[in-house]
């Protein structure tokens, strides 16, 4: 265990993004290639297993390279009923989640202190360094 606090939006952002890309490239390439639709209907589910199966133990390909994990407040694993909401909120609904940001600029961002799943950082992602300081320098000028 890296640090004891909660990964910050700009991780999960990027985290969404990867795995979100991960899951949707695989399934365009799939539907539009040489073979037809029809092969895209049989690994789809098989990688919607895999990232529920992910969600279900704490950790995807994103939320690895963003540098955090996800568990309950109880520090356990979120499980599969945690993890399946997780697949469906951060993988599948991720192209609906850009078109509600993109219309709803303007808006106060919902701190994620209530929620029954938090994250924790495992590790030091210098990359996303410069997007976690520019956060925190906008959450305490704007007191959000």
């Amino acid at each position: 265990m890296y640090e004891s606090r909660p990964a910050d939006l700009p991780s999960h952002l990027f985290a969404v993004l990867v795995d979100s890309v991960i899951f949707w490239t695989v399934a365009v390439v799939l539907f539009i290639s040489d073979s037809g639709p029809g092969l895209a209907l049989i690994p789809v589910p098989i990688l919607f297993l895999a990232y529920w199966t992910l969600h279900s133990f704490g950790s995807t390909p994103g939320s690895f390279l963003a540098g955090f994990r996800f568990k309950k407040r109880a520090g356990t694993r979120p499980g599969p009923a945690y993890g399946l909401g997780l697949t469906f909120i951060r993988v599948v609904a991720a192209p609906a989640m850009i078109i509600v940001a993109a219309l709803a600029q303007g808006m106060r961002l919902p701190d994620l202190e209530g929620y029954p799943i938090i994250t924790e950082r495992t590790r030091r992602r210098t990359f996303l360094s410069a997007a976690d300081q520019y956060w925190e320098r906008y959450r305490q000028r704007w007191g959000r």
